[in-house]
């Protein structure tokens, strides 16, 4: 490898955002053939701060192999949203390069609209069942490695979620108490099929920064992070997503015609002149 090549490599991993910055300021053709030269690793690196339409521009440019392989390197929610941005044949043609592990998450968050909770939740089901025991609690965290976060969750045999308990709790628990016993029960449960703005206003993100997610039957599908919460709603809202959007602005437009309309009925009423009726003692003398 070259001094040269070497630097720039340095640069994209150490400044990945300014790195960006430079590459859109080039073609996408030049961009995509240099993405296709550099290691995987470092392509991901420079891709996912990209403007998301530029990097699709690039992906589209880009052989299967080389871009599925620079995929690997993007998360699931970064890696979604690009794929969107892709004919379905190319995009299926992605996933298919990838392995069944990497392609899974991202087939999951491809399944809902782009501004719904489920988009943008992470498929982790850090859950013990309702009937362990403290200590089976115990051996299921240390199992679960990276998808273990500060709680685990409660389900009953129908996989609903009853509760949450957190393992500050659970690691100084008697090891033959049962976790229903400790659970935080009456959790603010999102639906998958939410949009982003009511998850944002419908929940205590102040208390909490991660909400579990259920699907229509109240079984648990994944977590809602308060940063990625906050990625979604900085994506490009469509139609009613959020106050401001089309749909609001429609809403509005018909509600000021139907007051016009209700305005100009009532001024077509002939309302009965009367006199006043006087009040004033010294007037009725």
């Amino acid at each position: 490898m070259k001094n040269e090549e070497k630097l720039t490599l340095a640069f994209i991993e150490s400044s990945p955002v300014e790195a960006a910055r430079v590459m859109e300021k080039l073609s996408v053709g030049d961009v995509a053939a240099y993405l296709e030269e550099i290691p995987a690793r470092f392509g991901g690196l420079a891709v996912h701060p990209l403007v998301p339409d530029f990097a699709g521009q690039c992906l589209r440019e880009m052989s299967e192999e080389k871009a599925a392989a620079l995929i690997q390197h993007l998360d699931a929610h970064k890696a979604a949203v690009l794929l969107r941005l892709l004919s379905p044949a190319k995009a299926d043609a992605l996933l298919d390069e990838l392995p069944r592990s990497a392609a899974r998450p991202i087939q999951k968050l491809l399944q809902y609209p782009p501004h719904t909770v489920g988009a943008w939740m992470e498929a982790l089901l850090p859950v013990v069942p309702e009937t362990a025991t403290v200590k089976e609690a115990l051996r299921t965290a240390k199992k679960l490695g990276p998808q273990l976060t500060d709680s685990l969750f409660v389900i009953d045999p129908n996989d609903r979620v009853a509760g949450k308990i957190p393992l500050t709790r659970l690691v100084v628990a008697r090891g033959s108490l049962r976790v229903s016993d400790l659970m935080e029960a009456g959790l603010t449960l999102l639906s998958d099929q939410a949009t982003l703005w009511s998850a944002k206003t419908g929940a205590d993100w102040a208390e909490c920064r991660m909400h579990p997610v259920a699907d229509r039957d109240g079984r648990l599908v994944g977590l809602l992070f308060y940063p990625d919460l906050l990625k979604g709603l900085a994506q490009p809202a469509g139609p009613g997503r959020a106050p401001g959007g089309r749909f609001h602005r429609n809403i509005k437009k018909v509600w000021a015609k139907s007051f016009s309309g209700v305005v100009r009925f009532f001024r077509r009423i002939p309302f009965i002149s009367r006199k006043p009726v006087w009040k004033d003692k010294e007037h009725d003398r």
